[in-house]
């Protein structure tokens, strides 16, 4: 996240939020980011790649939430990680990354059912299979999606 700070008469300070549409969060978009800011960010990744939609594109308006469970299949605990990843108030999101991170660890995502041996009629195929595994670099994780199918 870039920001650039500007003195108030207050003596306090705000940044100019820097960011794309869909991608970063009410508070960091009016000049106050903070750690659960860029949680949105990292959510809103992951539902792009479950869905192939732009979150911009799943914003409803009406809520502040990214509408998107009907586009995917997961897991009902996947659901709630990013849903909380991408919470519209700041307050209601993992509090940092490590926080995000346990919670992710905790799931328990089983791999995809192995392919039937014969299919005596096409069918048409059912949506990719996320799995989410984490990369560990000593005390930082990062995570990291992949789509099986």
């Amino acid at each position: 996240m870039k920001e650039v700070r500007q003195a108030t008469n207050l003596n306090k300070t705000c940044s100019v939020g820097i960011g794309t549409m869909g991608y970063i969060p009410t508070e960091q978009a009016i000049g106050f980011p903070r750690l659960a800011s860029d949680i949105y960010a990292v959510g809103a990744i992951g539902i792009q790649c479950l869905t192939g939609k732009e979150p911009h594109e799943l914003f409803d308006k009406d809520t502040l939430m990214l509408r998107w469970q009907h586009l995917c299949q997961v897991s009902a605990g996947l659901a709630a990680v990013l849903e909380k990843m991408v919470a519209p108030q700041v307050e209601n999101r993992y509090r940092d990354g490590m926080a995000a991170a346990e919670a992710i660890e905790k799931l328990s995502i089983a791999p995809p059912p192995p392919p039937a041996t014969a299919i005596p009629n096409p069918q048409p195929r059912s949506a990719p299979t996320p799995v989410v595994d984490f990369i560990d670099f000593g005390d930082n994780k990062f995570l990291k999606f992949l789509m099986i199918g």
